[in-house]
């Protein structure tokens, strides 16, 4: 291949995001929230400090501001054979003024931090919180992330049939945190639980005349704990479907979701997912459907 089948591109911008009308204007809400008020106990003299529930009021925030951030982009395309295409490319965020949700123990931390002088934790004479008031804050610390993400689009005819694939894959190098909100202390937070170093997907597609197929791969790449030796595995699942087209009569197609019942990564002590938001809760589900555009 020739000069003309590499494609080289690069980007940079700004941008904002505004806030949410919810987060400007929406009710507040009574919780009382465990946390672990160290100011308190500094105070009193207490140690070991004890967690505790406080009267925490979630509301909105009419005085957020929209979230700015910066990006570059840095990639290279290669097209290569007839119908392949591969490519790579680097993407870098930085984001200022976010738009964060705290908790009582964020709002706490910062109170400990400053030596009392967060206005969103009240006190009684003796030292004692009475009220905290939690929910949306802009955070005063700019976060980065960046990650390398990989690609590969390609197919071909046989007298079998026609294939196709595209797949993608995405590895964090940075995916910045604070330690403690408020506090600017940031870590590395790629590669543990719930930012796993790697994800990818890959779609197969197999068509011959009005018979098709495809199968669909997900994959989440192994974590761990940021605070013990503990490591969770990596986790994959497979969909896959094989259809008729019966021209304008309809599409009938019978597939099945999570093929192989892959169970969610579990913790080994109590059995539950260790992550509920990250790895699917839904077992084997096999469909049928059949679909008549009118």
């Amino acid at each position: 291949p020739g000069i003309d089948s590499l494609k080289f591109k690069a980007s940079a911008g700004t941008g904002f995001r505004a806030p949410d009308l919810s987060d400007l204007y929406g009710a507040t809400a009574f919780s009382a929230e465990f946390a672990t008020d160290f100011y308190g106990c500094q105070l009193a003299g207490q140690d070991p400090c004890p967690e505790r529930q406080f009267d925490t009021y979630i509301g909105s925030n009419p005085n957020l501001d929209a979230e700015e951030s910066e990006t570059l982009s840095l990639g290279v395309e290669w097209q290569f054979l007839e119908n392949w295409m591969v490519s790579a490319n680097y993407f870098l965020l930085k984001i200022d003024t976010p738009i964060l949700y705290t908790s009582a123990q964020d709002q706490l931390d910062v109170d400990f931090v400053t030596g009392g002088n967060n206005p969103l934790v009240q006190r009684n004479s003796l030292g004692q919180v009475t009220r905290i008031d939690a929910g949306f804050q802009n955070g005063a610390t700019e976060f980065s992330y960046d990650s390398l993400d990989f690609a590969l689009v390609g197919g071909f005819d046989t007298g079998f049939g026609e294939f196709g694939i595209q797949a993608n894959a995405s590895y964090y190098l940075t995916y910045e945190a604070e330690e403690s909100y408020g506090t600017g202390d940031l870590y590395n937070a790629a590669g543990t639980l719930g930012l796993p170093d790697w994800r990818a997907n890959a779609l197969f597609t197999w068509s011959l005349g009005d018979l098709f197929a495809s199968a669909n791969w997900d994959y989440i790449g192994q974590s761990e704990s940021r605070f013990s030796d503990t490591k969770w595995d990596a986790w994959d699942q497979w969909n896959m479907q094989v259809g008729y087209t019966f021209g304008k009569y309809g599409t009938f197609t019978l597939g099945a979701n999570n093929i192989f019942d892959e169970d969610p990564i579990l913790d080994d002590i109590v059995g539950a997912p260790v992550d509920e938001y990250m790895y699917p809760q839904v077992g084997r589900v096999i469909f049928v459907r059949y679909n008549v555009e009118m």
